[in-house]
């Protein structure tokens, strides 16, 4: 993250006490703000991942998603973290897959006469937070002015824009898939979802806003 706050007072432009009072003494000030976005991984709460087999559902093993074998972060992405398009996916669904066990490995029963469990899966070797949301860059200004009225009495003026240039900040896309539906087999390729779709913003869009404070 890079942050910087600054103020700067314009120099003094006429020498009139008249015409002093309105055009000397104005503040412009401001913070920009540049930051990586959050890092995210993929996960799925329908039971692809070692968690058929040891439940219904995982809701607290962090159920990672791995890549396929061969896949690697960067090629899994359509898209990088600058100049994103939002109206199109950040993530390829094809790159990601469950890893199964064969029946008889890893405590998963071997077939008999009823059938064979063939959809029990491990945890994936991908690391966490493999992935990161879109850069996000943030421009808030403000220009305001003290005037001074009699001894007691100041008036302050503020004219203050946040998000000056009205860029979007996209937030993470969806990383959530479900390759069970239902919680049951066979697994869903693709899985369903909107994985890597960006469906959320960060912050407000411009926002302008005047105020005036009287203090004596």
């Amino acid at each position: 993250m890079f942050l910087i706050n600054y103020s700067y007072t314009v120099p003094k432009m006429t020498a009139s006490k008249a015409l002093g009072t309105l055009v000397n003494g104005w503040v412009i000030g401001g913070q920009t703000v540049a930051q990586s976005g959050q890092p995210y991984s993929i996960y799925d709460y329908s039971g692809s991942v070692a968690s058929m087999y040891l439940g219904t559902s995982d809701y607290i093993g962090n159920p990672i998603v791995p890549l396929k074998s061969g896949v690697t972060a960067s090629q899994a992405q359509l898209q990088g973290t600058t100049g994103v398009n939002a109206g199109k996916p950040v993530l390829n669904v094809n790159s990601f897959a469950p890893s199964f066990l064969a029946p008889g490995q890893s405590g998963v029963p071997p077939c008999d006469s009823s059938g064979c469990d063939l959809y029990e899966s491990l945890y994936g070797y991908s690391g966490r937070n493999m992935f990161r949301g879109p850069f996000q860059v943030r421009f808030d200004m403000t220009l305001g002015k003290t005037f001074v009225i009699r001894e007691r009495y100041r008036m302050r003026f503020n004219f203050d824009a946040f998000n000056l240039f009205n860029h979007p900040s996209f937030d993470a896309p969806n990383n959530n898939v479900t390759f069970f539906p239902g919680f049951v087999g066979p697994p869903s390729f693709p899985p369903q979802g909107s994985l890597g779709i960006i469906q959320h913003t960060s912050g407000s869009p411009r926002f302008l806003q005047l105020s005036l404070h009287l203090t004596f």
